[in-house]
């Protein structure tokens, strides 16, 4: 039986590329070292505040979602607002950085226009996004922590089978709902 702490790593391997190991000591310092993560200056570079640690200690694996997502956002992965201005420069960016080349979005622009206030608005700009990037070899993936916002993710559609499965024990050990989802609502 895989542990989540692996998942959670695997996970990392597959969304963070080359920065993966980067990203696998933080963790494991976070989990194992708590105190030596803020002295060496980690919790302040990723927005980690010592009351998260004190709140849930450890075996708890809070921290290392929550540095998970700083770590993302930070290095460019993901983005904490998806629906914020400027997500397909993000999207683009991403592509470009997974081999692709440069992108033009711009008919983008214009669906957004034609059909900005129409009711599921977001998740058909998300679907428009995500069958451009499909025939690419490209996915559009979110992460959904249960809570308002779901984190983006552009990954190499090859990769979808190297993303860990998840069940109920892995939710339960990552703070609740940990699900990973494909650009067309199904589930990865």
């Amino acid at each position: 039986m895989t542990s989540t702490r692996t998942k959670l790593q695997a996970l990392a391997a597959v969304l963070f590329e080359d920065d993966a190991a980067r990203f696998a000591p933080l963790m494991d310092q976070l989990l194992d070292d708590p105190e030596g993560f803020v002295r060496d200056g980690h919790a302040n570079t990723y927005g980690l505040t010592s009351d998260e640690f004190d709140a849930n200690p450890p075996p708890s694996l809070l921290p290392a979602v929550s540095l998970f997502m700083e770590f993302a956002c930070a290095e460019g992965y993901s983005q904490s607002e998806p629906d914020a201005d400027g997500f397909e420069l993000w999207v683009a960016a991403r592509a470009h950085a997974l081999g692709r080349g440069n992108m033009d979005l711009d008919f983008v622009d214009d669906w957004v226009e034609a059909h900005t206030g129409e009711p599921n608005f977001l998740s058909d700009y998300f679907e428009l996004l995500g069958s451009h990037l499909a025939p690419l070899g490209l996915d559009l993936i979110f992460l959904d922590l249960g809570d308002d916002s779901d984190r983006p993710f552009v990954i190499r559609g090859s990769d979808l089978p190297r993303l860990p499965s998840l069940d109920a024990a892995d939710e339960a050990a990552l703070g609740g709902r940990f699900r990973l989802d494909r650009w067309d609502g199904s589930s990865v």
